[in-house]
This record gives C-alpha cells, structure tokens and sequence, in this order.
C-alpha cells in the first residue's frame, strides 16, 4: 500500500513548484500581452460595461499587473505576494464575467481557464516557489522544513 501513495514524487517537489508557477505566469504574461497588443482602452471600456470602479485606471492596472506579476512568477520572485494578486483576479474574473457563462461555455471561454489558475495561485501562495526561484536563492523565502 505505501507504493501507492507515491512518496518518491517528494524528490521532485522543487520541479513540480517551478511548473505550478511557470506555466500559469506564461499564461498571465501572455494575457497582459493581449491587453496591451489589443489596446488597454479596450480593456478599459469591457471594465466600464462591467461597472468596475475606475475602469480605465483598472485596466492599466490588470494589464500591467498580469505582464509583470506573470513574468515574477516565471522567475520565482516576489512569487507569494503575485499568487495572492493572482487568485484574488481569478476569484473577480470568475465573478464578473464567467459566472453567467458555466464552467464550460459553448465557445470554450467559461470558467474553467480561471479556476484552474486560481486553484494553481492557491498552491503556489501557501507552498512558496520552491529552490528554482529567485525568491529562495535571494533569500526572500527560507527552507521548507519536512512535514512531521
């Protein structure tokens, strides 16, 4: 039975970090490409048919919120502090704009894409970046002690 627990996966704990937080901060950095490549007026005009606050101003702030957050995230830096902004964007997201949508939509733009990231976001706030960050090698983050 202890084979089936898989415990030899700790040994690539580090890797599976890297991957948690890489692949999403590809994602966000590619988002906030789009953003800007489409013009943040755009983003700032879907904001106001949304009736979010300060729409224009929210838009440069998410653009460039998800260009420099996704590019820490890659390189682990600051990773902690770019999870939680993440998941509390992801929780917004799935709010605003996909909660009418479903979790699949006939289009393949529902939630799905969003509460996978936040799920990534949470496991990457409360387990850290890892050695192959920034982060651990700068000394931001401590060593992770083995779980008793």
């Amino acid at each position: 039975m202890r084979r089936l627990s898989l415990r030899w996966l700790d040994r690539y704990r580090n890797l599976g970090l890297l991957v948690a937080r890489g692949i999403p901060g590809v994602v966000f950095l590619y988002h906030g490409w789009q953003k800007m490549d489409g013009g943040v007026d755009g983003v700032g005009m879907f904001f106001k048919s949304l009736s979010i606050p300060l729409p224009d101003v929210m838009a440069y702030v998410i653009t460039y919120g998800e260009l420099i957050g996704g590019a820490f995230l890659i390189i682990g830096f600051l990773t902690r502090l770019s999870a939680v902004l993440f998941f509390i964007e992801m929780i917004f997201t799935t709010i605003l704009v996909k909660v009418d949508i479903g979790l699949i939509g006939e289009q393949g733009a529902g939630a799905e894409l969003d509460l996978t990231l936040l799920a990534a976001m949470a496991a990457v706030a409360c387990f850290g970046p890892g050695s192959l960050s920034v982060d651990r090698n700068a000394g931001i983050e401590g060593r992770v002690q083995a779980a008793p």
